[in-house]
């Protein structure tokens, strides 16, 4: 399972910016995470799946449309 951020064709400012926001998140609730750039992509996992709901319901950021694009991605969504 995992949080998918659609990266814009922009290089460098809105993966860096992607990436303060979720060290701010992070450091605000004491979540540690992992996270994995992919072509076009950002992932960002966690330990636990409890914390993809938590994420989805505290992850607030105002006035920046990308950063709130995002999909959680699971087994579930890859199954056929």
């Amino acid at each position: 399972m995992f949080i998918e951020f659609q990266l814009l064709d922009q290089p460098g400012m809105p993966l860096q910016h992607i990436k303060n926001e979720l060290e701010k998140w992070s450091k605000r609730y004491n979540i540690t995470y992992t996270c994995k750039t992919v072509r076009y992509t950002h992932r960002v996992c966690f330990e636990d799946d409890k914390l993809y709901g938590f994420f989805v319901l505290s992850w607030n950021t105002k006035g920046i449309d990308y950063l709130n694009q995002y999909v959680v991605v699971s087994d579930r969504n890859n199954r056929q």
